[in-house]
Order: C-alpha cells, then sequence, then structure tokens
C-alpha cells in the first residue's frame, strides 16, 4: 500500500494537534534527555505515528484506487485498448478496486524479481494473463509496493523476465523477427537489466517438456510478443520509442504494469529538521 501522508505547514501548527498528538509530545520517552524537542522532531514523530493509524491506511488505499480507477479508464479510452483485461497481482492489487473491476488475480512475486534472486517461476506460470492479453490485444497488471519505492519489484524485473521467456519460449514457432529480448524500464541499470537477461535461456531450458504444451497453448492466439510497459504517479505511460499511438497497431502485445505507490513527498519535515 502506497504512503500518501503528508504534512504540510498549517497539520505542523498547534491549533490543528489532536489529543493523541499532544500525547506523543507528553511521551516520557519522547523528551527522555530532559530538553524540549525540536520542531523538526515533532513532526517527524507525528508522521511515524500516522503511519501507523488504520484511517490513515484506508485514506491511502482509497486515494490510491481513484487512481487506478482513472488510470484504466484512460488506457481503454485509447484507439485499440477498449478491451484490455485488468489482473490484480496477489495480494496488494487487489486493494485497489472491487472484484468487479478485475479479470482476475495474477501472482508475479517481487521475490522473484529481488537483485541477484531474479526467477522465472514454474509454478506460477500466469498463461491465463498471457492468453488473455493475445486475445484482447494487451492487458493490464496492477500492484503496489512498500514506502519510499514506486513500483514493486514485481513490475520491475519479475514481469519483463516472464515476458522475454514466454516469448523465447514461442520463437521456434515464429519467424525471425520475433522479439525475444528483454524489455525493462529505464530505471534499472544496464548491468542488472544484463544479469536478468542472462536468465532467458536457462529458464526456456528448465520449462522441459513443458514448452511444448506452452506453445500449444499460446501459439494459437498469440500472434505477437508480449513486451512490458509500466505506468504510475508521475510516470506516464510511453514505449523506449517515445509516447504510445494506438496500441492496436503496435508490434507487440502490451503488457501494462501500473502501481499504485507514490513517492510521497517530507520535504517541509526535512525542512524542519534542520530549524
Amino acid at each position: 500500500m502506497a504512503d500518501h501522508v503528508l504534512w504540510t505547514e498549517e497539520e505542523c501548527e498547534p491549533s490543528v494537534w489532536t489529543e493523541a498528538d499532544l500525547a506523543v509530545l507528553q511521551d516520557a520517552d519522547f523528551r527522555a534527555d530532559g530538553k524540549a524537542p525540536s520542531v523538526g522532531k515533532i513532526a517527524r514523530r507525528l508522521q511515524q505515528q500516522s503511519r501507523h493509524d488504520l484511517l490513515n491506511y484506508l485514506r491511502s488505499i482509497q486515494h490510491d484506487s481513484h487512481y487506478i480507477t482513472s488510470a484504466l479508464q484512460a488506457i481503454r479510452s485509447r484507439p485499440g485498448c477498449t478491451a484490455f483485461p485488468a489482473f490484480a497481482n496477489l495480494r496488494n492489487g487487489q486493494w485497489y478496486g472491487p472484484p468487479s473491476a478485475w479479470e482476475g488475480t495474477c501472482y508475479f512475486k517481487s521475490a522473484d524479481g529481488h537483485c541477484g534472486q531474479w526467477a522465472f517461476s514454474y509454478t506460477r506460470l500466469n498463461l491465463h494473463v498471457a492468453c488473455k492479453a493475445a486475445m484482447a490485444g494487451g492487458c493490464v497488471v496492477v500492484d503496489s509496493t512498500r514506502r519510499g519505492k514506486r513500483f514493486p519489484d514485481a513490475l520491475t524485473a519479475t514481469v519483463p523476465l516472464w515476458c522475454a521467456v514466454i516469448n523465447s519460449t514461442l520463437a521456434s514457432i515464429r519467424g525471425p523477427d520475433w522479439d525475444c529480448s528483454l524489455h525493462t524500464p529505464p530505471w534499472l541499470s544496464p548491468s542488472e537489466a544484463s544479469q536478468i537477461a542472462d536468465r532467458i535461456a536457462p529458464s526456456v531450458a528448465g520449462l522441459g517438456t513443458a514448452a511444448d504444451a506452452l506453445r500449444a497453448q499460446l501459439g494459437q492466439h498469440l500472434a505477437r510478443p508480449l513486451r512490458p510497459l509500466w505506468q504510475a504517479p508521475g510516470v506516464p505511460l510511453s514505449t523506449e520509442e517515445g509516447d504510445l499511438g494506438d496500441m492496436g497497431g503496435l508490434p507487440f502485445v502490451p503488457v501494462i504494469c501500473i502501481s499504485a505507490s507514490e513517492v510521497s513527498s517530507v520535504a517541509f519535515v526535512e525542512q524542519l529538521a534542520l530549524l
């Protein structure tokens, strides 16, 4: 769940502090040194306390769900995207819409995208996502991550590796122009992207005889290779080549990875800390 607890200058005025806020200031441990705490320390402590407040959690979810709803509407208003199914990535994704908002769920684990631990899961193939995306011309995967990040590793690394492995598995029944390369977001370092790319061939080999079943299941539907794209608050949807036009005319099937997470601004609190 994204953190949207923002402190404004007005909220740090004593006149708007609640009894719970004032209780923090009376905390014996907080004033253990016998000195009055600085304004910066007070602001940081109040912000820390608010992150654990249930009401703020619910407000954050509501805020994020509004963003996801508007993002899905904007995507489906594009030419060629009206039928794009949306999948909630377990488990965070399900927070951001009612069951009717989703075609279903998927399970791309962030652990499979952690640095140095990149893996293609043979128990979480998510083939239903590939099939639905192939038939609709694309799909959307929704997730979120912890405070301080915009995208979970599931969307940054796990999904790109998954797309590349699926594409590479189908390469034997496609032409020479079939794209099997790894496509990663621009914030991922070239070194990390190169190391993830090294996992593609071993992952395809690890499928063994299951590769034939995968080709039989997807070969009749997936006429264009899968390719991940990314969107989040402050990160507009685009490709490596630039802005998207008619997605129906793209040379690939877009798997749009939307993160509800937003990096909160705490600049005001940091400024107070300098007082």
